[in-house]
């Protein structure tokens, strides 16, 4: 095998390599389209539901309370079982979205927020 041998079809491969590539991108982006429960810039609730604490304090086993927070969604990732994971911006307190991140659990509910629920300041 000579040079331009060599050379020729490591460009055939890298050919079908950037082809495949496209390929998943649109197949990625088509499940998400199909499947996201919110849109980018989507204002969202994060409830992390009550639960009783594992380990036992001074005071015996005690009761976490219920967490609310609220957050704006970014984007959107797959992980290795095909869920689709939200990228989360936290939400300031004047209800625009922050430059900082925030994340959830998979024991965490996430609800759509009305766009018109907005309290007045």
């Amino acid at each position: 095998m000579n040079r331009e041998d060599y050379l020729s079809q490591m460009k055939a491969l890298e050919d079908i390599i950037i082809d495949a590539r496209s390929q998943q991108d649109t197949l990625r982006q088509q499940y998400i389209d199909a499947n996201k429960k919110f849109d980018v810039n989507e204002r969202i609730r994060i409830i992390t539901p009550g639960f009783r604490r594992v380990t036992p304090d001074e005071q015996g086993r005690t009761r976490i309370p219920e967490d609310v927070r609220y957050a704006y969604v970014e984007g959107y990732t797959i992980d290795s079982q095909g869920k689709i994971t939200y990228l989360l911006a936290k939400e300031t307190t004047t209800h625009r979205k922050a430059v900082a991140k925030t994340s959830y659990t998979e024991f965490d509910i996430l609800e759509k927020i009305d766009p018109e629920a907005l309290p007045v300041l």
